[in-house]
């Protein structure tokens, strides 16, 4: 299978999981319950994970470990490493997009939830892979 493709595959993936959870969780009890400490703590987490989990995928390329593996190997190793950084990148995308999608249904109450789904629907577009500098 054509990397390409599998990429296309592990985004429709995460979205149709994601959209599952929306669908089996909803309407279901609010787990923060008027609970100040909780609720606060579930508008936080929101913030949170989307910031640091695109944080981590725009840097990721970035970081000394990273740039001395990848200086290291030629050739198809290189490509190789090279894809699976864009795996990666696209998986902290996807944790970031499930953990909000769940905080969204199961704690209705809390007012940052709707914008940390849409901050991890954003990632996942900014995270997208330019194809055009991988040789496939």
């Amino acid at each position: 299978m054509k990397f390409k493709r599998q990429v296309y595959l592990l985004y429709a993936i995460s979205l149709l999981i994601a959209v599952l959870l929306y669908l089996v969780f909803e309407g279901t009890n609010d787990m923060v319950c008027n609970n100040q400490n909780v609720l606060y703590a579930v508008n936080l987490f929101v913030v949170v994970v989307p910031a640091v989990s695109l944080f981590f995928s725009y840097s990721w390329d970035s970081l000394a470990i990273n740039k001395k593996r990848l200086a290291q190997r030629k050739g198809e190793a290189r490509e190789k490493l090279r894809r699976q950084h864009i795996i990666i990148k696209i998986l902290f995308f996807v944790c970031s997009l499930w953990i909000c999608t769940l905080c969204y249904v199961l704690a209705s109450s809390a007012h940052n939830t709707k914008y940390g789904v849409l901050v991890a629907l954003l990632h996942g577009i900014l995270v997208f892979p330019n194809f055009s500098s991988l040789q496939d």
